[in-house]
């Protein structure tokens, strides 16, 4: 966006003086009563029509990657600018900062640029086709930023040391005329759109699992990033025979949300994750695998984002991780063996009782029964 900003220079005087001069040979006398020469003084107030414009380096930022806004400032004349000052505020959202001013045909003046201002005083530019200031600002978006990114850049007069005035309305200070306040910014409007890779891991640290035992899950949850996320939705459907006992999220840098929780699925819903490698969520499921299942035991987690979220992730084929495992029948069988008499005599008939039992974990698959 472009908008005109009228700046005068310093006046001078324009002045022009005219003598009647009589000859010797006239023949006649000038009594001096009136004056034979005049003089007109006129001030001569340079004109020159500044034109500020702002674009930035994409049409969509990504929250946590970098952008660059240019701003060019030319003059259109008649006259040179001489002495102006172009000032940005720029969003708390941009980070890591970095400025530089390119001139031809002019001079930046001074670089007065601290923190999230950027201020170049007692500007310069001389008329001519080519001639401008170029500014770059360069930095990173802030990874948690959202909505829009809104930047506007200003230029106003300065005083003859250099420093800034405020835009005048329509008066002017010594030697200069105010610009109109409403015409000499330019704003470029960014809007925000947060990438977030989310990336599941999950393990219970075992080759396989016995029937009837105890198993833990350990599951980890992290963000790639460049962006934070919006709120997104942890699901682990429970595997058939799998009993959950506890559960517990322990959130770094984010929010485990709500959990959620019935007899064949856990999860945790409205959970979020700043994105880098110091944050993460850790999951921990402990549970019991019955005692009568058998074949393979899978378990597989998630974590997606909710439906209308207003942030995207690039590769959603890491949001899903599963543990897969097979299950061992360990069965650990007792057998006691009983006359029912503490004494027999030789030569009589003596009965004895065969008692087996199964003490797990597993079920044995042979029939449990007393053997006579």
């Amino acid at each position: 966006m472009s908008s005109p900003l009228k700046v005068t220079s310093p006046p001078a005087v324009l002045a022009n003086t005219v003598r009647i001069v009589i000859p010797a040979t006239a023949g006649f006398e000038d009594p001096g009563v009136l004056p034979n020469e005049a003089i007109d003084s006129d001030p001569i107030l340079a004109l020159s029509d500044l034109v500020i414009e702002k674009t930035a380096s994409a049409p969509v930022g990504v929250p946590g990657e970098r952008l660059s806004w240019t701003i060019q400032v030319r003059t259109q004349g008649p006259s040179d600018a001489d002495g102006f000052s172009i000032v940005d505020e720029l969003p708390s959202s941009f980070r890591e900062i970095e400025i530089s001013c390119q001139a031809t045909g002019g001079s930046c003046g001074v670089n007065r640029s601290q923190g999230q201002r950027l201020e170049f005083a007692d500007a310069r530019l001389q008329v001519g086709s080519g001639n401008q200031l170029r500014l770059t600002i360069t930095g990173r978006i802030d990874p948690g930023a959202t909505g829009n990114l809104v930047n506007t850049a200003q230029v106003s007069i300065s005083g003859g040391n250099g420093s800034v005035n405020a835009p005048l309305s329509g008066g002017q200070s010594p030697g200069w005329t105010g610009p109109d306040p409403s015409s000499n910014q330019a704003t470029a409007v960014v809007p925000l759109t947060p990438i977030a890779d989310l990336r599941v891991t999950k393990t219970n640290r075992l080759t396989s699992v016995v029937a009837g035992e105890a198993v833990t899950y350990w599951m980890e949850v992290v963000n790639a990033g460049p962006s934070d996320t919006g709120t997104f939705e942890i699901v682990d459907p429970l595997p058939t025979g799998f009993r959950v006992t506890a559960a517990r999220c322990v959130a770094t840098g984010g929010s485990c949300g709500t959990e959620r929780r019935d007899e064949d699925r856990i999860g945790w819903t409205g959970a979020s994750l700043r994105s880098g490698p110091a944050h993460s969520l850790q999951i921990v499921i402990e549970g019991v695998l019955d005692a009568g299942v058998a074949g393979e035991v899978v378990n597989t987690i998630s974590a997606l984002p909710l439906s209308g979220a207003d942030w995207t992730d690039p590769d959603l084929s890491s949001n899903v991780a599963t543990d897969r495992d097979p299950i061992r029948q360990v069965a650990d069988l007792a057998i006691v063996k009983q006359s029912g008499s503490a004494s027999v005599a030789a030569g009589s008939t003596i009965s004895f009782q065969l008692d087996v039992s199964n003490l797990g974990p597993g079920g044995s698959r042979s029939r449990n029964r007393p053997v006579f």
